[in-house]
């Protein structure tokens, strides 16, 4: 059996993080406008992959 150790970040970085995360679900918002359907299906598992992503920061930055 593997053991993983968590991965230790500052909260600046966690704020960066979340930050850099929110400007990529924005920039996928806007291509999908434009985009055929199934571009569209692509991008939107894209952002729902990174809402994930940020729903894990956030609960980590409530808990500090």
């Amino acid at each position: 059996m593997m053991k993983f150790e968590e991965i230790v970040f500052t909260k600046e970085q966690l704020l960066e993080l979340k930050e850099s995360i929110e400007n990529n679900i924005n920039k996928s918002r806007e291509k999908m406008k434009n985009g055929t359907p199934h571009m569209k299906s692509v991008v939107e598992f894209s952002i729902n992959m990174e809402q994930s992503e940020l729903d894990q920061i956030e609960e980590r930055l409530r808990k500090l």
